[in-house]
């Protein structure tokens, strides 16, 4: 129902820190169209798109293209979604978002503002092989039955997280961790980590994963990969 994710859009304090930031951990960039006035860049690792946006939002959004956008609006507010905001006119570029019940902005696109690469199923970064967006909530059953309404598909629970999944992401809910985070699943855990904190990263050991501060409120997550 809403569309093909387009990226993982930031809030960037400045936004040219944060592509160091993610250069630094592998990330590409990606050449930006120029429908934003405000600065704008995209960095890829294959699998992930991060918009970095110097504009101020409750971020970060889970950012899609909806074609019919109009119409898409129509059919969320008449199954009892109520809008953040919704630009919607012949002059100005369509856009209309949301929040879930853990939070999490959701915003939607009459059109792409880039061109995504080709999605490399074996690409990976510095931290690994992205795995999914995970968020802290109170009530991760009730964010999932909320993202099983869209049209995403539940996953079984595993060490009480609840995750459903879409083409090209997943999401992921827990009750405690950091408040928002991405996963990465890597091979060779303890030789990424070395590496990383060769690189002046703080690490933080969580049970049987590395927590890493990132910039613009996010943290990542990484896990070894079974």
């Amino acid at each position: 129902m809403l569309g093909k994710l387009l990226e993982l859009s930031i809030d960037c304090e400045n936004v040219l820190d944060s592509l160091h930031y993610w250069q630094g951990l592998g990330f590409d960039s990606i050449p930006v169209g120029d429908v934003w006035p405000h600065k704008y860049g995209v960095m890829s690792d294959g699998r992930l798109c991060l918009g970095l946006h110097d504009y101020r939002f409750p971020s970060p959004s889970l950012t899609f293209v909806t074609p019919e956008l109009p119409t898409r609006v129509a059919q969320l507010e008449a199954d009892g979604i109520e809008l953040a905001f919704s630009k919607l006119g012949p002059n100005q570029f369509n856009e209309a978002g949301f929040f879930d019940p853990s939070g999490q902005t959701v915003c939607l696109l009459e059109a792409r503002t880039f061109s995504p690469p080709p999605f490399q199923q074996d690409s990976f970064a510095l931290p690994g092989y992205f795995r999914a967006l995970r968020r802290r909530s109170r009530d991760p059953e009730a964010a999932a039955t909320f993202w099983e309404s869209l049209g995403l598909m539940r996953s079984p629970d595993e060490d009480g997280v609840t995750e459903v999944c879409a083409e090209g992401f997943n999401l992921q809910f827990d009750q405690g961790g950091p408040e928002v985070c991405l996963v990465f699943e890597t091979p060779e855990l303890e030789a990424r980590a070395a590496k990383l904190e060769y690189d002046g990263h703080n690490i933080r050991r969580e049970k049987e994963s590395l927590v890493i501060p990132a910039p613009d409120g996010l943290s990542l997550m990484l896990k070894a990969l079974e």
